[in-house]
């Protein structure tokens, strides 16, 4: 339950956000020269635009990823391992359900004076990285510890 729970809210939020997005047709404040909520910009490939001409293959890669993310969670057993991925998973799905629905992933949020915008799948996927590479690092230096 928890698991399902971690993977669907977030993923419900963002899905949610996208479509507010849609019916402003200015900024709204979130943070005063910080963090905007902005009208959408559909973005038809990975971060930055990247492959944006590239469709298929971006569908066909996020796919991959959460086939991959999706059995690399199976294997894993204590829920704190799992956290991490089910981060990834909610938002690389809720990215993914963009590019089968909108044609390109919606973005919503932009920070004061910066050209890129994001949205709350993409914190998700950030901070699911950052997650993961702390906790195999930890993991990593428990396992070199000499024995005594």
């Amino acid at each position: 339950m928890k698991i399902i729970f971690f993977l669907l809210l977030p993923l419900i939020v963002d899905q949610a956000l996208k479509f507010f997005s849609t019916s402003i047709v200015s900024p709204i404040t979130i943070l005063p020269h910080l963090l905007y909520f902005h009208p959408p910009f559909y973005n038809p490939g990975i971060a930055f635009g990247w492959l944006s001409s590239l469709f298929l293959l971006t569908l066909f890669l996020s796919l991959l990823a959460i086939i991959f993310l999706t059995f690399s969670l199976l294997s894993l057993s204590p829920f704190r391992e799992k956290y991490p991925l089910l981060l990834l998973l909610a938002g690389a799905g809720s990215n993914l359900i963009d590019r089968i629905w909108r044609g390109g992933v919606v973005d919503y949020l932009q920070l004061h004076k910066l050209p890129w915008s994001f949205n709350l799948a993409d914190l998700l996927i950030i901070w699911g990285s950052i997650h993961f590479l702390i906790l195999s690092l930890k993991k990593d230096a428990s396992h070199s510890l000499p024995n005594r």
